[in-house]
């Protein structure tokens, strides 16, 4: 993947697969990550400084590709130390069996199912 990405320059920072969809645009003076190199979000970027810089150890993860840059990013922020929860209606997979898989198989090992509802209803 890594060596897919270089030579293809999927991530570029002003290139189309980096702009955001309407809606999810960050805020003036938010903090986007910068510099990823593979399927995790972590993977050569600066998430990893920034999380712990500001004592966050709770991650939410969403997204496209659930089986690849959804579950890449979980298992590396398990593995760094973070309280992992993927957010079940906000991440899409391929097929409903990929999708089914890595809910049934994968997430309990690395972190916690959660939905939107969840998340509006802990913040009040």
């Amino acid at each position: 993947m890594r060596r897919a990405i270089k030579r293809l320059g999927t991530f570029p920072v002003d290139g189309k697969g980096s702009q955001w969809g309407e809606g999810f645009e960050p805020l003036p003076g938010e903090f986007v990550p910068t510099g990823r190199t593979g399927g995790s979000a972590f993977s050569g970027s600066n998430l990893d400084v920034y999380l712990r810089v500001n004592r966050i150890d709770t991650i939410l993860i969403a997204g496209f590709a659930l089986h690849v840059c959804v579950e890449s990013t979980l298992r590396a922020g398990h593995d760094l130390g973070y309280d992992c929860l993927v957010v079940t209606d906000a991440t899409a997979a391929f097929s409903a069996e990929q999708w089914a898989h890595v809910f049934d198989n994968v997430v309990h090992h690395y972190g916690e199912l959660v939905s939107l509802a969840q998340i509006k209803a802990q913040l009040g």
